[in-house]
């Protein structure tokens, strides 16, 4: 399912919005400069029209996934009606009918409340009374709120890596880049830092998990990335603790013969090395 997570604010036409795409990136923010709480020295200043035309644009065939998402569409109702546009057919998904259903003893279900119990964060902080009720704030964690449901359902169910199981990075099998997509980024965050520093010795990364979680998936949309600039050495855990060495050796022979485009990464290593 595509999706954009959106959060609007305003009554009863909209005042602020904010959309976070399917990666938890923020793709769009504007205020209504047809509302005269919006300061003129505020950027992303639009007229609501040219909001809601953007806004038609960005979720065209997307579901939309909002905290109370019919109190959102009432307001995005009446906006359009004000501006004279036709209100568009849109797939909804509500966080807040959602989470009542997994967690129904709740003494509340608000953003604020399921934030704090659930312990999301947004830029490494927890949420913050002070900074609620602006859009791109209220976005981000209803994005994470989200990503905690989806988790929910996924327990008792199979899993998604079972059938497509991937024994070394080189291997390609589809691949869902929402899963594990912050720890994605973390990787190679992890890796720049390695390359931007002088010792390249002196820092590295690991990855721990239950069996089929999706560690090797998750090495191998890394690797993906990574060969259509570099080159890869993969060696698996030793078997034998007596021939540590010579199974270093052999792993990285395999590595250098596996292809990257219409070459192996043996060819590849005597071109920048002659």
């Amino acid at each position: 399912m595509e999706f954009v997570v959106i959060d609007i604010e305003g009554q009863p036409e909209l005042s602020e919005i904010a959309i976070i795409d399917c990666q938890g990136r923020l793709i769009y923010e504007a205020l209504s400069s047809d509302n005269s709480n919006n300061s003129v020295n505020l950027p992303n200043r639009k007229s609501l029209k040219t909001i809601l035309i953007e806004f038609k644009e960005i979720v065209k065939r997307k579901t939309i996934i909002s905290h109370n998402v019919n109190h959102d569409i009432e307001i995005l109702k009446c906006s359009f009606h004000k501006v004279g546009l036709n209100f568009p057919t849109i797939d909804t998904f509500c966080t807040l009918l959602e989470a009542k259903k997994n967690w129904p003893n709740l003494e509340s279900h608000s953003l604020e409340y399921l934030s704090k119990h659930l312990n999301l964060r947004v830029n490494e902080s927890y949420f913050v009374r002070d900074l609620a009720h602006s859009a791109r704030y209220d976005a981000k964690f209803t994005y994470n709120l989200y990503c905690k449901l989806m988790i929910e359902q996924l327990k008792g169910k199979p899993n998604p890596f079972e059938s497509s199981r991937v024994d070394t990075p080189f291997q390609k099998h589809p691949d869902y880049a929402h899963i594990h997509h912050q720890e994605f980024l973390i990787l190679e965050s992890i890796l720049k830092d390695i390359k931007q520093n002088i010792n390249r010795q002196s820092q590295g990364a690991v990855v721990i998990g239950e069996p089929g979680s999706g560690k090797t998936h998750l090495m191998m949309r890394l690797a993906n990335v990574r060969l259509s600039s570099n080159r890869l050495l993969f060696i698996r855990q030793p078997n034998n603790q007596q021939s540590v060495l010579n199974h270093i050796y052999s792993r990285i022979l395999e590595s250098l013969v596996q292809n990257v485009g219409s070459s192996t990464q043996l060819d590849y290593l005597f071109i920048n090395s002659y």
